[in-house]
C-alpha cells in the first residue's frame, strides 16, 4: 500500500516538474519590473515523496553545523482544549556565507539531518528548523544549510523580489527512495513561506500535534469512490491559521461495502506548509499551491464523516487510539 501511495505522490511531483521547468526558462527572460503577483503565481513549489526513516541514536550537536541563526523563536498561542508542549529557543552560533559545498562529512550531514526532522531544532510552528518565516533572511539559513545540505537550486532568479530555493536533502537512497526536498519561498530575501515533505517522524504524529497545538481551525477530507489499480488515497488536512502551518496526511484508503476508511498512522504521507504573518493564507489557497490538487476537491470534516472538529480532536489526540475515519463513497468521484 505505501508503494501506492509513493507512485500517487510521485505523479505528483514529476507532473509538477513540467511546470517548473517551463517556469524556469520563462524567469530568464523576465523584465526586473515584473509584478510580484505574476512572480508568485510561477514560483509555486512542489514536494518529493519519501520513505520511513530508520531509528538511531544521534550525538550530533546542531551548533557544529556553524549556522547563524539567532532570530527570537515565535511564541505559539495555547489552545484552551490542549496545553502545548512549550519547547526552549534555538540558537546558533555564526559561521560563513554562501559556503559552496558542505563542511560536514557524509554521516554528519544525516545524522545532522535526521536531528532537525526528529526535533526541529527546539522550535515550534511555524518555525522550521530555526527558520521563521517573515523572520529568517534567506541568506542566514542558507549559509546554514549550505554546510550540509546536498544541493541548493533556485526556480527565479535571486535578483528578483521573490523566487524560490529548492534545498536537497542528504539522506542514502536506502532510506528515501528519491532525493528529499525543502522548498523555501523567498521573498525580498526573507523566507515567505516553506513547504516541507516528512515520514514516520513521530513529532509529526497526529497525535503529537494535536497534544501541541490543539484542536486545527478546520479539518477537511480527500478521497474517491473507489481503488484505482488498487491504490485509493485518503488525505486529512489540518489547518492552523492561528499558528501559520497546514499539516496533510495521506494514508491508504479501505473500501469496506458503501464507506471509505482513513487510518492514521505513523507511516502517514505528511506534507507541511508554514507561513509569514504577513500570509492570510486559506486553506483552498495553501491546497492550491500544490500542482495539480484542487482544494475543490476537498470536502469539510463534518460533510465527509459526520464529525465534528470537537469530536475530531477527543478521539484522535490519543496516542493509543485505533480509530479512523469512515466517509461514504458517494460522496467521491472516481478516480
Amino acid at each position: 500500500m505505501k508503494t501506492n501511495t509513493l507512485v500517487y505522490r510521485l505523479i505528483t511531483f514529476f507532473a509538477f516538474g513540467l511546470l517548473i521547468i517551463a517556469i524556469g526558462c520563462r524567469a530568464t527572460v523576465e523584465s526586473n519590473d515584473i509584478s510580484t503577483n505574476t512572480i508568485a503565481e510561477q514560483v509555486t513549489p512542489t514536494l518529493v515523496v519519501t520513505s520511513i526513516l530508520p531509528t538511531a541514536t544521534r550525538e550530533m550537536k546542531l551548533a557544529t553545523a556553524t549556522a547563524i541563526l539567532t532570530s527570537p523563536q515565535p511564541t505559539v498561542s495555547p489552545n484552551p482544549t490542549s496545553t502545548p508542549t512549550n519547547l526552549p529557543t534555538a540558537t546558533y552560533t555564526p559561521g560563513p556565507t554562501n559556503t559552496p559545498r558542505p563542511t560536514l562529512s557524509a554521516d554528519e550531514a544525516q545524522d545532522l539531518t535526521l536531528d532537525l526532522l526528529e526535533n526541529n531544532a527546539d522550535c515550534q510552528l511555524p518555525c522550521w528548523w530555526g527558520f521563521i518565516p517573515g523572520e529568517t533572511n534567506w541568506q542566514t539559513a542558507e549559509s546554514f544549510l549550505s554546510t550540509f545540505v546536498s544541493k541548493i537550486e533556485f526556480v527565479g532568479s535571486p535578483t528578483k523580489s521573490l523566487y524560490s530555493g529548492y534545498v536537497i536533502l542528504p539522506v542514502l537512497e536506502d532510506i528515501y527512495p528519491i532525493s528529499l526536498q525543502h522548498v523555501y519561498t523567498i521573498r525580498n530575501d526573507v523566507i515567505d513561506v516553506i513547504d516541507i515533505h516528512i515520514t514516520n517522524i513521530p513529532t509529526y504524529s497526529l497525535p503529537q500535534i494535536l497534544d501541541t497545538y490543539g484542536k486545527p481551525e478546520e479539518v477537511w477530507v480527500l478521497t474517491a469512490r473507489k481503488p484505482r489499480e488498487g491504490n485509493l488515497p485518503f488525505d486529512f488536512a489540518l489547518f492552523y491559521p492561528q499558528h501559520r502551518f497546514m499539516i496533510d496526511y495521506s494514508v491508504q484508503g479501505q473500501l469496506q461495502g458503501n464507506d471509505i476508511l482513513g487510518c492514521p498512522t505513523l507511516e502517514a504521507s505528511i506534507l507541511l506548509t508554514t507561513w509569514s504573518p504577513e500570509k492570510e493564507f486559506t486553506f483552498a489557497e495553501v491546497i492550491n499551491r500544490r500542482i495539480p490538487r484542487s482544494a475543490t476537491a476537498f470536502l469539510p470534516l463534518e460533510t465527509a464523516t459526520g464529525m465534528t472538529i470537537d469530536d475530531f480532536f477527543q478521539v484522535f489526540k490519543e496516542t493509543d487510539n485505533s480509530e479512523c475515519l469512515k466517509t461514504p463513497s458517494e460522496l467521491w468521484i472516481d478516480p
